[in-house]
């Protein structure tokens, strides 16, 4: 059930952070808008998840399961260091490890961390399978913040053990960041025209 429950609310968030993001730099963008420009949905998805994952590659989609996959991890991690208080799943339970783990810090850390790791990764060689999901930042950390937000509220709301004020605090800091990767300018474009001017040249 509680799987269930958070793929209905990774769904619900995503959604919602996709169109606020679009509605936010609208407004922010034009003083006057068209209405197909605010409720055309199916458009505005489309654009959104163009800006996240340029050209729709697989290597986005792959970072962006992979941010999910992470955000797991590090909610199981959680709650493997927790110690077995209830009934609940341990990464359910009121435990400052779940607390630990299911926060934004892990975010901001990664954040810091990710141009000092995509260069240390380009100085070694690595294939460019590997660097195309690297550079597909936009995708890992929205898809990575809106994970641990639905995990904790999945918890909150299927167990009542966790704290709602952290939820409300964490899901701001979170959803606010992952609607910041999907309207920030993308480097896998730039990545991979450099990486193409690089193969032209190699060929000359």
């Amino acid at each position: 059930m509680f799987f269930f429950v958070w793929i209905i609310l990774f769904s619900i968030l995503f959604s919602l952070v996709i169109f606020f993001s679009y509605w936010d730099e609208l407004l922010r963008r034009q003083d006057s808008y068209s209405r197909e420009e605010l409720i055309d949905f199916f458009s505005i998805y489309k654009k959104q998840i163009e800006k996240m994952n340029p050209d729709f590659s697989l290597m986005g989609f792959i970072a962006f399961a992979l941010g999910i996959t992470t955000g797991w991890f590090l909610t199981l991690l959680g709650g493997f260091l927790s110690p077995d208080s209830g009934a609940e799943p341990d990464f359910a339970s009121s435990e400052i490890s779940n607390y630990f783990f299911q926060s934004f810090l892990f975010v901001g850390i990664l954040h810091i961390i990710w141009p000092s790791l995509k260069q240390y990764l380009e100085e070694k060689s690595i294939p460019h399978s590997i660097l195309n999901i690297i550079y597909n930042e936009k995708s890992f950390f929205c898809s990575l913040a809106i994970s641990l937000t639905s995990i904790t509220l999945a918890s909150w709301g299927v167990y009542h053990k966790m704290s709602f004020l952290f939820f409300l605090i964490n899901a701001f800091i979170l959803l606010t960041y992952a609607g910041y990767q999907i309207q920030k300018n993308s480097e896998i474009r730039n990545y991979k025209e450099n990486q193409n001017n690089s193969d032209n040249e190699l060929e000359l």
